[in-house]
């Protein structure tokens, strides 16, 4: 009786242990499947955020003729672009850190695929610079919305891997944009063109609506005022000013 009664325990003592280790594999299993959910929709997002910024050039020989502008011209709607793009970046820097990631990523995409699509429609060319512009601020916020959820997202063992997934998929996005857009323009035209890569934006705004719980919500995002050291009012100006920025 006392042999049977120390096998049941050993019994018992293995068998909860097998039970912790199913515990533990499934919820590591269920981690690194939301990893890879979460770096799917950044990288997606990444991948048409620099798809778009090479989205125009391809098609500025059918934008000058038909609008009989210059090529200085056409210069200044990709140095726009591009302004608002940098000038948004440190202001959507902080919106992120207070509120989180989750809708300002998703805003952002929908602005800058509404802008393509207008575009399509454009007939002048102050349209199109104002149009620029506007989708030069939509896309300020993918990188400070995708850093930050990968970083929470991820284990740190694998934070090396999802950055490199990350910036791969930019890259790639610059790749592919002349050679989606110039047969559109050859087949169509540029009204096409824009209109048809804007859809395909509306596109990845859905599938990040029906992923936002992989994009991590903002209750989760934000640290308990308790936890945070007091600013002072010209934090951010000092920061600007810092020997590194200048």
């Amino acid at each position: 009786m006392r042999d049977k009664s120390l096998f049941g325990v050993i019994t018992d003592y293995m068998g909860s242990g097998i039970q912790q280790l199913d515990a533990n594999t499934l919820e590591g299993t269920a981690a690194i499947r939301r990893e890879r959910a979460a770096l799917c929709l950044v990288s997606g997002a990444h991948f048409l955020s620099h798809f778009y910024f090479l989205v125009l050039p391809p098609l500025f020989l059918a934008i000058q003729a038909e609008l009989d502008i210059s090529f200085t011209q056409l210069g200044f709607m990709m140095t726009l672009y591009a302004l608002g793009s940098a000038s948004g970046q440190y202001p959507m820097g902080i919106l992120i850190d207070k509120y989180g990631p989750r809708y300002f990523l998703i805003a952002g995409m929908a602005l800058v695929s509404a802008c393509f699509i207008a575009m399509g429609f454009s007939s002048s060319y102050w349209q199109l610079v104002g149009l620029t512009l506007l989708a030069g601020l939509g896309d300020s916020v993918f990188h400070p919305a995708n850093f930050t959820i990968i970083t929470a997202q991820f284990n740190e063992s694998r934070l090396g891997r999802a950055y490199a997934i990350h910036a791969f998929m930019g890259f790639a996005g610059f790749a592919a944009a002349p050679v989606i857009v110039d047969p559109l323009r050859a087949n169509w035209d540029w009204h096409v063109a824009t209109t048809a890569v804007g859809l395909v934006g509306l596109g990845m705004v859905f599938a990040l609506f029906l992923g936002r719980q992989f994009l991590i919500s903002e209750d989760s995002q934000v640290t308990s005022p308790a936890n945070l050291n007091p600013l002072e009012p010209d934090g951010a100006i000092s920061f600007l000013r810092s020997g590194p920025i200048l």
